[in-house]
């Protein structure tokens, strides 16, 4: 994906992250690149919706909520909700460490 992140290759990262998640819906990383793009172009509404689906795909991946918390928009109470899912998560994988 780094080759199509150039500033004018955003839509089509969008389009190869979309063909990824289609490829492999189970690995979270498609999940969150995909949700990349559209937050570049200013989309954020649209990069929110693309990934708010991975919340509950991805129950141990702390990547997810940071990135929502990142990306919102629409208040400051999802905000903290979603940093705060972040952080419990990253705490309990770092936990679960031997």
């Amino acid at each position: 994906m780094a080759g199509y992140s150039e500033p004018k290759h955003w839509e089509l990262a969008l389009v190869v992250a979309e063909a990824l998640c289609d490829l492999v819906p189970g690995d979270a990383n498609a999940w969150i690149h995909r949700s990349f793009a559209p937050h570049a172009l200013k989309r954020a509404v649209e990069a929110e919706a693309l990934l708010l689906p991975a919340l509950g795909r991805f129950p141990d991946e702390p990547t997810v909520p940071y990135n929502l918390a990142c990306s919102v928009e629409t208040s400051s109470v999802k905000f903290l909700e979603w940093t705060k899912a972040g952080v419990l998560r990253r705490a309990a994988l770092e936990h679960r460490k031997p």
